[in-house]
């Protein structure tokens, strides 16, 4: 997928979201998004969002890493101030085409939380466990 999409679409993937990361992560998380600057995709309900990538002000870097060694470096830099989640929308998604070895280098060292194809893929960077939702603990009502 090239990740271009229509502005009704993108404001409607940027909705739903929103919608899954209110429903799946902590509100205290914070939380990075790959994205080309768009603060929007930052509004997730008081949840603390940064950038990804970022200057090191924290405001959007305006450009890709190199290669899959500079995105992974990036990312563990990040993830050493406190980033816990790695958001990628779906029109993010190339980056895991595109570099091949940071793809890998999630999946072996990170949980994937949610796999939402038409909307987003969630890694937790920190050890955790999903919200328990209603009637799934088991317990009587």
């Amino acid at each position: 997928m090239n990740g271009k999409i229509g502005h009704q679409a993108y404001q409607e993937l940027t909705l739903r979201l929103q919608e899954i990361v209110r429903r799946e992560l902590p509100p205290d998380a914070t939380v990075l998004v790959a994205s080309k600057g768009d603060d929007e995709l930052l509004k997730l309900d008081g949840r603390r969002t940064w950038h990804f990538p970022q200057r090191k002000d924290g405001v959007y870097a305006g450009y890709y890493p190199s290669d899959s060694a500079a995105a992974i470096a990036h990312l563990e830099s990040l993830q050493e101030k406190g980033a816990e989640f790695l958001v990628f929308p779906r029109t993010a998604f190339w980056w895991l085409d595109h570099y091949d070895e940071f793809r890998q280098y999630l999946e072996s060292n990170y949980q994937l939380v949610v796999h939402d194809e038409d909307t987003c893929m969630i890694f937790a960077l920190r050890e955790w466990e999903p919200p328990q939702q209603n009637g799934e603990d088991g317990a009587e009502p």
